[in-house]
């Protein structure tokens, strides 16, 4: 009998290398005649096929067939149809059965038909790479083309249940099919966890070799090559086989391939079993279709989902890297699969640290899940970031047999992020830190001084003479003049210390780890060489100055506000003893000037509460969105001289705040508001609440708690129309005692804002644990929302994020129609600002 050169495999199988190998080839002839099979490459060109299928396409021989497509076998009507229905299977990945005509064969016969399965080669990247065909039935079928028949009976004499290959002791090779009839979930489980010795006694697997090395010595009929053989399955049950056995070559392995049924179907009574193997083997197809339809709609979900995807085997080596894993490496696949983990990043492009991936690679070894684990990856001088994710395989053993998962290249989104961060915390002319990011920085060193008793320095800058720049030149000059500056500064502070630009001709630097002997000799040499700048602006010439207030940061300042209130009047005085100049802030000592400002203060401030020189303004908070139900005010204290002069809090705060008279300003501006709404019942109907400014040094003492809840109790003003307002800075920094004060508060019916949200940018993951209804945004952010893309984005961002949590908004400083228009389009809920009413004095 005439033997073919190639053998074919009959449905897509994954090996255990990770390559789908469709034909098995060796030095000599394989197989049997009465095997029509073919294969076709991804262009429908026959690659190879047996004798039996050339001759059934009416060849002499397979020579006649491989290199040639349909259009040179086929008449025209044949080939157009069977080429679709290659296209298709191509397109879809899923097997398919058909009916063909062989006309070259019908001659004196009429037409003859034959049934052709179609099953596709995929490759382990799950690419399709051509087509298994193999023909069943022949010239017994003569039907109309509208109604053709399968010959059952050829179907189970013809048809393949399952494929093994084996050595002595080894799995080489396994289809779904076989697994299923073997107990197995699928053929990569039976080739991994299954052995030959499990399967198959000593004693049948040696009546199988003899058969094969039978085959091969001489050709032996197909009745006469079939054998009945009995196999354990995973369950432990006993399996009956009828095979068809065949020695293969596997590389240079000489191994026996074997084709077998269940015995318990063929078995039956001829039309039963005809029956049941009909059924089986449509219920066959159609869960190979429904699996092929599944993998292809998974495939589609992870394309869209990740940019790559990748699996790793037990000792954490790739077996499977997708293309677009090679893509964002910019490592071939061939580089990457066969390689383990630790191999591969010892890879000159990976840039991260060992401590980078210490963590991640104990969480591999320990076999647990991971998500979202970042790196970065240098491919062709740029900087990649990728984020992978995978979870943990195991068999139904519980025995772990590797990692399968996905990933993403994430720059572009990573390098928005930090731009974005970037311009939230940086100054857009200069590049310096801003004011809030300065802010920030110096409440941290703040909080570390009182933990390590180390003094550091700060310092307030401000140009003298700038205004003359701006008049002149315009604004540009202005702008470049800073930026010159800037760059001075930068050249003359040291690496480790923090400059900012912190609004209009404003300049701060915190110099860390800096007595006042060094931070003055610093100062003074800003302030001369900023003296000796000569600023040019086409034809003009401008020399200018800078006035500059010093302090020490330790831990004798209550908070920042007092410290930034210490350092900016010292660069008042600065300023006010004649320009171009340093003034150090001290306490007992020093600069008599700067005491005298501090001590004025003082006096001041007893002599107000003394002779009740402290008075009332309230300003209005109207509702933005919706129509009001209520009057809502802020009550603003007002510290009344001798001349009759009004002095807003920013200039006596720091003064009493250091001096520790801020709480008896708090309890008096209570006391006034009180008495006011007391004495205005109609007034007090109409109001909503009025909010009142807190310092830390009065919510951190217990007893103005405690007298605060008594007045409030001794007074015919609701609880629930008082709104204390906390800034923002001060309460994360006293979180436990600010939380505690809430809560007394807020269980008689007080409620809570804070103020000057946004200064921190760090307040969201507190904020649930504080019984807060409103956020009052930063002024310094809405004021320049219409011209600051990220103050706009920020401002935004807290608005969405306030009514994800509960609380509502007011926007503080509006000041235009233009910004009200704006506050209002991002949906904050209160406005307050000039634009929508002026302070008025009440008392």
């Amino acid at each position: 009998m005439a033997r073919t050169r190639c053998l074919f495999l009959r449905e897509p199988q994954l090996l255990k290398n990770g390559i789908n190998v469709q034909m098995l080839i060796r030095g000599g002839v394989l197989g049997q005649g009465s095997d029509r099979v073919a294969l076709k490459d991804e262009r429908l060109i026959y690659r190879a096929c047996s004798m039996a299928f050339a001759l059934s396409v009416g060849r002499g021989s397979p020579d006649e067939v491989i290199g040639r497509t349909d259009f040179d076998l086929f008449s025209g009507e044949i080939a157009r149809e069977q080429m679709a229905l290659d296209s298709q299977a191509i397109f879809s990945a899923q097997a398919d059965i058909s009916a063909i005509r062989l006309d070259s064969l019908a001659r004196d016969e009429g037409q003859v038909q034959a049934m052709i399965v179609r099953t596709p080669i995929i490759t382990s990247d799950n690419k399709v790479r051509g087509i298994d065909i193999r023909l069943i039935g022949g010239p017994q079928l003569n039907l109309p083309n509208s109604a053709v028949t399968i010959d059952y009976q050829t179907l189970v004499n013809d048809g393949i249940q399952g494929s093994l290959i084996i050595d002595r002791t080894t799995i080489l090779f396994a289809n779904d099919m076989a697994a299923r009839v073997l107990g197995y979930p699928s053929a990569q489980a039976l080739m991994e966890n299954g052995q030959v010795s499990e399967l198959f006694s000593a004693q049948e697997l040696q009546r199988a070799t003899r058969m094969a090395l039978t085959d091969q010595i001489s050709a032996v009929r197909a009745e006469e090559q079939r054998i009945n053989l009995q196999a354990q399955s995973q369950t432990g049950s006993l399996v009956r086989l009828i095979a068809r056995v065949t020695q293969v070559q596997w590389g240079q392995t000489q191994a026996t391939l074997l084709s077998f049924v269940d015995v318990a179907i063929t078995q039956q009574p001829q039309n039963v079993a005809l029956a049941m193997r009909a059924g089986e083997l449509k219920k066959q197809l159609a869960e190979m279709q429904r699996i092929r339809a599944n993998e292809q709609r998974y495939r589609h979900y992870a394309s869209a989902a990740a940019d790559f995807f990748w699996e790793l085997d037990a000792k954490l080596t790739f077996r499977v890297a997708s293309d677009g894993l090679a893509r964002v490496l910019g490592i071939t696949r061939e580089n990457i699969v066969g390689r383990t983990i630790d191999q591969l990043l010892d890879h000159p492009a990976n840039i991260n640290t060992e401590s980078h991936w210490a963590g991640h690679l104990k969480q591999l070894r320990a076999c647990r899940p991971f998500r979202d684990f970042e790196f970065r990856w240098s491919v062709g001088g740029e900087t990649r970031v990728v984020r992978y994710s995978g979870i943990p395989v195991f068999n139904q053993a519980r025995e772990f047999v590797g990692y399968r998962g996905v990933g993403c290249d994430v720059t572009a989104s990573v390098r928005q992020a930090e731009t974005t961060a970037y311009h939230a915390s940086h100054d857009a002319l200069t590049g310096l830190v801003n004011r809030r990011s300065f802010e920030s920085t110096v409440q941290e060193a703040l909080v570390a001084s009182r933990l390590t008793r180390q003094a550091h320095a700060l310092c307030f800058m401000d140009l003298d003479s700038f205004k003359i720049v701006n008049d002149t030149c315009g604004h540009q000059a202005g702008d470049e003049l800073l930026r010159q500056l800037t760059q001075l500064f930068d050249s003359l502070v040291r690496k480790s210390d923090v400059l900012a630009r912190l609004g209009g001709d404003e300049f701060g630097v915190l110099l860390y780890k800096c007595g006042v002997p060094e931070a003055l000799k610093l100062a003074n040499q800003i302030r001369h060489e900023v003296e000796n700048f000569q600023f040019l602006w086409h034809e003009n010439r401008f020399t200018i100055g800078v006035s500059v207030g010093l302090v020490v940061v330790d831990d004798r300042w209550e908070s920042i506000q007092s410290l930034f209130g210490a350092v900016d009047s010292a660069c008042y005085i600065a300023k006010n003893e004649g320009r171009n100049r340093v003034v150090v802030y001290r306490e007992g000592e020093g600069n008599a000037s700067n005491r005298k400002v501090s001590t004025h203060w003082v006096e001041e401030i007893n002599a107000a509460l003394e002779t009740g020189r402290l008075r009332l303004a309230c300003q209005r908070i109207m509702p933005l969105n919706k129509a009001s139900d209520g009057l809502r005010f802020e009550m603003l204290l007002r510290l009344e001289l001798p001349n009759g002069e009004l002095i807003v809090p920013q200039a006596f705060l720091p003064s009493a705040e250091r001096y520790g008279l801020v709480s008896a300003l708090d309890e008096r501006a209570i006391e006034l508001t009180l008495s006011w709404l007391s004495a205005n019942s109609e007034l007090l109907h109409n109001i909503r609440h009025v909010s009142i400014n807190l310092s830390a040094g009065s919510f951190t003492d217990a007893q103005f708690c405690q007298r605060l809840v008594k007045s409030i109790a001794s007074s015919p003003v609701p609880a629930s129309k008082l709104c204390f307002e906390i800034a923002e800075t001060a309460a994360i920094t006293n979180l436990s005692k600010v939380s505690a004060f809430m809560h007394e508060l807020s269980a008689i019916g007080c409620r809570f804002g804070i103020d000057d949200f946004g200064s921190g940018l760090s307040s969201f993951a507190y904020l649930r644990k504080l019984p807060v209804d409103f956020l009052k945004i930063d002024g310094l952010l809405i004021k320049d929302i219409l011209d600051d893309e990220t103050d706009f984005t920020l401002v935004k961002a807290i608005s969405d994020i306030s009514k994800s949590l509960g609380k509502r908004t007011v926007a503080e400083f509006i000041e235009s129609p233009q910004l009200l228009d704006a506050v209002r389009e991002i949906g904050i809920d209160f406005g307050q600002g000039f634009h929508l009413g002026e302070p008025e004095l009440i008392s």
